[in-house]
């Protein structure tokens, strides 16, 4: 790739996703819909159903629209660890080292709802899409994805996550957001398998059965087709949502006779860790946590005005 060429194609991906991040500030704290006891719920019986139906067994998490855990499932003899499968060269990551099946299922709702909004729905099979060493995956001499590297960000020990997700951004897929009304609301996460990893050939068109089972327990909480990810291209490649394009529907299984227990609290949508605030008139949230200051050579006011104007910007 020509350089002039790479840089117009990073640009173009970097502009795309600052205004989806953008966007998911914007709404954050902000949604019109949020998640009820009686969704997490639901969701968390279709979940298991679906799995019951595949003669499966499975985690399932469920967060809300800013990644706290609103609920966990564990079913009856479902794997407790899952183990990080290599997608690199040997010996310079993680592979083969096991941690927790809930790790994992956290880490692949809180993905999907950190990155879906009410303008744009991805999964963690979009994720795992954008972060391999090509982009597009399986081309060579092309350069890394755009998000090359992003499974480390919102780590539990980040200083800027509130929630942090205990693996850093999934690429596994199985992690797919939860919409009411068109409004972004939460994600769902199911691990199984014992291997947390990322699709390495996304053209076969492969189902696994976590993510069969993570679209069956979004069934009635699925985004408007029109923003979801495979209706999306940048540089004229068009992203994956998901390989199942029919959710399972079997009978459903009452949330208290589902085999197996709560791990984590059901609980509804949390209160959110943004206020209403807007710079340059253009409205969105901002976090207590990190209120505007001076430092050594930028004024309290030269920051705003600088925030100011990314967000007219964008």
């Amino acid at each position: 790739m020509k350089i002039t060429e790479r840089v117009l194609y990073r640009n173009l991906f970097c502009s795309f996703f600052c205004a989806v991040c953008l966007l998911c500030g914007a709404v954050l704290g902000k949604a019109q819909e949020v998640l009820t006891i009686s969704d997490v719920q639901t969701v968390i019986a279709q979940a298991v159903s679906a799995s019951v139906s595949l003669n499966q067994k499975v985690t399932v998490a469920v967060t809300d629209h800013e990644g706290n855990v609103v609920g966990i499932f564990v079913m009856t003899g479902a794997p407790m660890s899952t183990q990080v499968r290599s997608v690199g060269a040997n010996g310079q990551g993680l592979e083969g080292v096991s941690v927790p099946a809930t790790f994992a299922a956290i880490s692949k709702a809180g993905t999907a709802s950190l990155f879906g909004t009410d303008g744009n729905a991805f999964t963690t099979r979009t994720a795992g899409f954008i972060i391999q060493e090509h982009f597009p995956p399986t081309i060579d001499f092309r350069e890394g994805g755009p998000l090359y590297g992003v499974q480390f960000s919102s780590l539990a020990c980040s200083d800027v996550a509130v929630s942090g997700l205990p693996l850093g951004l999934s690429g596994d897929p199985g992690g797919i957001p939860l919409y009411k009304n068109g409004k972004a609301v939460g994600g769902v996460g199911i691990e199984g398998d014992g291997l947390y990893t990322v699709d390495r050939e996304p053209y076969d068109n492969d189902q696994p059965f976590e993510e069969i089972v993570a679209v069956s327990a979004s069934r009635g909480y699925e985004p408007p087709a029109l923003i979801r990810a495979d209706n999306i291209l940048v540089a004229g490649i068009r992203f994956p949502y998901s390989n199942v394009p029919t959710p399972l529907a079997p009978a459903q299984i009452p949330f208290s006779n589902l085999p197996g227990m709560v791990t984590r609290m059901i609980r509804p949508t949390q209160p959110s860790a943004f206020t209403p605030a807007a710079l340059n008139g253009v409205p969105g949230e901002t976090s207590n946590r990190f209120p505007i200051v001076g430092g050594s050579n930028l004024t309290a006011a030269e920051v705003t005005q600088i925030l100011g104007e990314a967000a007219r910007t964008a």
